[in-house]
């Protein structure tokens, strides 16, 4: 996971005040950060143009509502977990590859995100944390219930 730097215009557009816990150069990328805390991940959101999800084996997701509540578009390149997320239908989908997601990040950067970070926030405040919580019971739930038939 990961996020691209925001154009001076694209923060601008956000109208957010500018984050003062983690400095971040506006054009340069970074890369692992380590563990971040409150203020740090704001400031890394807010200092963002795009996040990119390539993950293909991540199964929650959780950091694709952190984007959409942050108001990024989402750039991901795991079809099956598009197809379930519910944020799946709000992001910009690029095959598993560097070139690919690539060309994702540089459109979502160039070209703007159109409705869908607005959609994504929808779905991630409809989502609620409770609601995710039930919805994970429930599918362990299945699980354990498949395994015994």
């Amino acid at each position: 996971m990961g996020v691209a730097p925001a154009s001076e215009a694209s923060r601008a557009a956000k109208a957010r005040p500018p984050a003062t816990a983690v400095p971040i150069a506006p054009t340069a990328w970074r890369g692992a950060a380590g563990v971040l805390h409150g203020d740090e991940v704001l400031a890394v959101y807010r200092n963002a143009g795009v996040f990119a999800f390539p993950s293909t084996t991540d199964t929650q997701g959780i950091v694709l509502h952190e984007a959409a509540l942050a108001g990024l578009p989402i750039v991901m390149v795991d079809r099956e977990l598009a197809a379930a997320h519910p944020l799946g239908e709000a992001a910009r989908l690029a095959e598993p590859t560097p070139e690919s997601l690539a060309a994702a990040l540089r459109a979502s950067l160039e070209y703007g995100p159109g409705d869908a970070v607005e959609r994504a926030r929808r779905i991630a405040y409809a989502s609620t944390p409770s609601l995710f919580a039930e919805r994970t019971l429930d599918a362990y739930r299945d699980a354990l219930t498949a395994d015994r038939e």
